[in-house]
């Protein structure tokens, strides 16, 4: 409703009803002047009443059981019904409904659900899988705008860390060569420490020679001399 308010040109994937009544709403032409749906075999569904389900209010209609009791198609349109009269629920603005299921079987409304599969689903994917948002913690319309903004930061940043740095710096980085240390050699831009002495130049610490220590001489006492 609000997509034909503000006429945008937008294509919405429709599910797939998969329903075991025989025929499906779109073999019911809908009759606006009486409010009437028409079977396949001519019979007249006429409003019945309304229905709620899921918070969705639906109207009911039907036809009568002399209508289907006579009609060849009874088989093939009730299916695995126990009733012996056919009965559609038909949600609101299923005008609506069936325009966007008209749209999306076209050639532009084919090709713009490849391009919805390459581009939208994986991030809602990501965020859903990845990122575990299944759901809005914060309340109201203000809350859940943050929370899918902080959502699409991260699905940002994951890519650009996959892709890498740019192709300039990544030259840079890569024609790079570390210095080549010598073994017994300090590194480059290392200094040794150093001491100033009075008269002489700046020399290096030297560290002191360690001198292997003679273990301890047995304390005992030998034979005197005469």
């Amino acid at each position: 409703e609000a997509i034909a308010e503000d006429e945008l040109n937008a294509y919405v994937a429709q599910p797939k009803v998969q329903t075991t009544e025989g025929y499906g709403h779109e073999a019911f032409a809908y009759d606006a002047e009486r409010d009437e749906y028409v079977c396949p075999g001519g019979a007249r569904l006429s409003f019945w009443k309304t229905k709620r389900m899921r918070k969705t209010v639906y109207r009911v209609y039907r036809s009568s059981r002399t209508q289907c009791g006579a009609c060849p198609h009874q088989k093939a349109c009730l299916g695995k019904r126990k009733e012996r009269r056919r009965e559609l629920l038909i949600p609101p603005h299923a005008a609506l409904l069936a325009a966007m299921r008209s749209k999306m079987a076209t050639d532009a409304g084919r090709q713009a659900l490849q391009v919805r599969k390459q581009s939208v689903e994986p991030v809602f994917g990501v965020m859903k899988s990845v990122l575990g948002l299944r759901r809005f913690l914060l309340r109201g319309l203000a809350g859940a705008r943050a929370e899918f903004r902080i959502a699409a930061l991260a699905v940002n940043l994951r890519k650009l860390v996959a892709c890498g740095p740019p192709r300039g710096l990544r030259r840079e980085l890569t024609s790079e060569k570390p210095p080549r240390v010598l073994p017994g050699r300090p590194e480059a831009g290392h200094r040794p420490h150093t001491v100033a002495t009075r008269g002489h130049p700046t020399q290096p610490l030297r560290q002191p020679a360690t001198r292997a220590l003679r273990p301890p001489l047995p304390n005992t006492i030998g034979p005197s001399s005469p």
